[in-house]
């Protein structure tokens, strides 16, 4: 930040319904699913009797305004657990960085080092460091989740998919060998996915549906990678938590075994609020960590 002295700055305007670099991102295109095999039933769940702690994480960003010389966004993290009825957490941030063309050379590997990056528009390469930067708060406070409760529920946001660059395989095995190490079972739960089923969103399946459920659709996605860099580190679900309640899309550690990937999902809803499906310790955590206008 001393290196901004003497320079010209402007300062982003924010609306309420503009927050988060995220959302500035076109989407990626939608992955169609082969609608070759009939589909299972339903798995009808409800709330276990046994109680564990459930412990979530979520990052968010902004972008704060421009520099002469790049970029000015700022990240925070939140960790929410909740053992028996109370919920605590803790935050980290926000912390501010200004990005520029130095700062760009020692996070991505560019083919051209003297290539200049218009960093007052957006670009791919300016996403790809915010990408990086998020992922590397991210991973680091779910690593303190993991180990800051025992026998119990890790909620992430997204999915347990992984393998890209900004990604890779081998964080997300780290944070789920400490997961296991500590008893604990991991679940990502994504509000958002690109699958399609038969021309429409995969969660579609579970329309109609009022009664708390699960749909495995993992025997519909593992084909979709055979031989790619992506793997798939969770077991892919369906799943409305509630009465009447939206329909997500689930991941589970791939580690666990099917009858206690389903057990998990009783598990949680006995554990913790399900508020029209979604876990009211993720959702706390999405909140303490976004930013707000």
């Amino acid at each position: 930040m001393r290196g901004l002295n003497g320079l010209g700055f402007k300062p982003r305007d924010l609306t309420e319904v503009e927050a988060t670099l995220e959302e500035e991102v076109l989407e990626p295109p939608a992955i169609q699913l082969k609608d070759d095999n009939s589909i299972e039933r339903p798995t009808p769940i409800g709330p276990a009797s046994e109680k564990c702690p459930v412990v979530a994480v979520d990052v968010s960003s902004i972008r704060i305004g421009e520099s002469e010389q790049g970029l000015l966004y700022s990240l925070r993290g939140a960790i929410v657990w909740r053992i028996g009825s109370s919920y605590n957490f803790t935050r980290c941030g926000p912390i501010t960085f200004h990005l520029n063309d130095d700062m760009a050379r020692s996070i991505v590997a560019r083919r051209y080092s003297s290539e200049h990056v218009a960093y007052s528009t957006w670009s791919p390469v300016t996403e790809r460091l915010l990408a990086r930067l998020r992922n590397s708060l991210e991973r680091w406070m779910q690593e303190i989740a993991c180990s800051r409760i025992g026998d119990g529920i890790v909620l992430l946001d997204g999915s347990l998919t992984a393998g890209t660059p900004d990604n890779p395989a081998f964080y997300v095995e780290a944070i789920l060998r400490k997961a296991r190490k500590n008893g604990n079972r991991v679940m990502a739960f994504s509000k958002e996915t690109r699958l399609c089923y038969s021309g429409r969103k995969i969660t579609r399946l579970l329309e109609g549906i009022s009664i708390p459920c699960i749909l495995d659709i993992d025997r519909l996605i593992v084909p979709q990678f055979p031989s790619t860099p992506v793997r798939l580190m969770g077991r892919v679900y369906l799943a409305k938590l509630g009465w009447k309640s939206f329909p997500f899309r689930v991941d589970i550690d791939r580690q666990l075994s099917e009858e206690k990937s389903v057990d998990t999902f009783s598990l949680l809803m006995g554990s913790d609020l399900v508020e029209q499906g979604y876990p009211e310790t993720l959702r706390l955590a999405h909140i303490l960590s976004t930013f707000t206008a």
